[in-house]
């Protein structure tokens, strides 16, 4: 059976600038992959080509469930089942938590077969407790990591597939970080595929089923999280 999420010989530009050379992988339903990797390594710049945002160049192949998204736009890649939660949040701060959730929910419109959502405002409400007592409030009033559990919130009310997140435990104190991992473990054990951008190295291998390490645009380590070692990690991070 092949992945659900298949990433083959992917190359990212910033103008002339490679970001991104040759990157493999992939993700199957209900695995969560680590991605790590220095400041600048090219993490972002990956999940951001996964969604749309980059411009994806002949000769590379990103596939959601066998179809090709080569030439896909964002918002369709959204209503495929591609959801990306952004490094930063990115909350509309004016609009309600509620209002932030219901506008990713247009994301998922006709996608579901059986006309059920299984991400529904009560069930993001019943995984992130506070997000369903914050519920009124604006979103520029939250805390960082009130806003980083509506932000994961949102990337679960487009009903998606493959879900991205960047960076879910930057500028966060440690006991939120770990009420949010919690969180990303029952997403997983619902069946999602995840792909995990992230500079909490531990906390990450502690989720995910896999690691892919970054250096410089390219992968510089790859394999299952339970057999790379710490100096393995330092090595691919390092180029020693």
């Amino acid at each position: 059976m092949s992945a659900l999420l298949r990433v083959r010989d992917l190359d990212a530009y910033y103008g002339h600038f490679q970001a991104l050379s040759g990157i493999e992988l992939d993700v199957d339903a209900g695995e969560a992959v680590a991605v790590i990797g220095a400041n600048g390594a090219g993490k972002s710049t990956l999940l951001r080509a996964i969604a749309g945002l980059v411009a994806q160049p002949a000769g590379a192949h990103v596939e959601l469930d066998g179809v090709e998204l080569r030439g896909v736009p964002a918002h369709r890649r959204a209503r495929m089942g591609v959801s990306l939660v952004p490094e930063g949040r990115k909350l509309f701060p004016s609009l309600t938590v509620r209002e932030n959730l219901l506008i990713a929910a247009s994301a998922a419109a006709g996608r579901s077969r059986d006309g059920e959502r299984r991400w529904s405002l009560d069930a993001v409400y019943d995984l992130f407790p506070n997000v369903g007592r914050l519920r009124d409030r604006p979103g520029g009033a939250l805390s960082g990591g009130e806003q980083q559990a509506v932000a994961i919130g949102r990337g679960l009310m487009a009903e998606p597939r493959v879900l991205l997140l960047d960076e879910v435990s930057l500028g966060l104190a440690p006991v939120v970080v770990e009420q949010l991992y919690a969180a990303l473990g029952t997403i997983a054990a619902s069946g999602m595929a995840m792909l995990v951008v992230e500079q909490d190295v531990g906390a990450a291998l502690r989720l995910a089923g896999r690691v892919l390490c970054l250096r410089a645009g390219r992968t510089a380590l790859t394999g299952a999280a339970s057999q790379v070692t710490a100096a393995a990690v330092t090595a691919a991070y390092f180029g020693k």
